[in-house]
């Protein structure tokens, strides 16, 4: 049911509200729109309906009065903001250091380790070392393709 602008006034009409010319005409307009005629309807059965206040007994008194303390009294904090803390301050952390390796000085170059002699246990198998005009000794292990699983 989609609402119609005149929703407002027959609230008001309905609670007796209204003057008498703009109460009858929304009387008027009740008449033809059915929308309000729906919204009337409902009006009058939620008037119609018998609303029961519930007792309370001596003996639920203090818990019900508890009840109240704690909706009003505030709320005590959680240690929700505690790890939220930590998190911001560990993202920081990480920043803070990625960005101290990025700008730092350039990477050391590693030295290489100086190799006296080289073998290996596999059959078939030859090694071969080279060393360059720096100095530099590169192994090359190198077997037949027939021997390869």
């Amino acid at each position: 049911m989609s609402a119609c602008r005149w929703s407002k006034q027959v609230e008001k009409w309905f609670d007796g509200e209204l003057g008498v010319e703009t109460a009858q005409a929304v009387s008027s307009h009740i008449d033809e729109c059915k929308t309000c005629a729906a919204a009337l309807a409902s009006l009058r059965r939620l008037r119609e309906v018998s609303w029961e206040t519930p007792e309370i007994g001596d003996g639920q008194f203090n818990a019900f009065m508890e009840g109240i303390r704690e909706g009003l009294a505030p709320r005590r904090r959680g240690r929700g903001r505690f790890w939220a803390a930590a998190s911001v301050s560990a993202a920081a952390l990480i920043a803070a250091v990625s960005a101290f390796v990025v700008i730092s000085d350039e990477p050391k170059k590693v030295g290489a380790t100086v190799v006296e002699s080289c073998t290996t246990e596999l059959e078939g198998a030859t090694v071969n070392t080279y060393k360059d005009e720096d100095g530099d000794t590169t192994i090359a292990v190198t077997m037949s393709k027939d021997d390869i699983w």
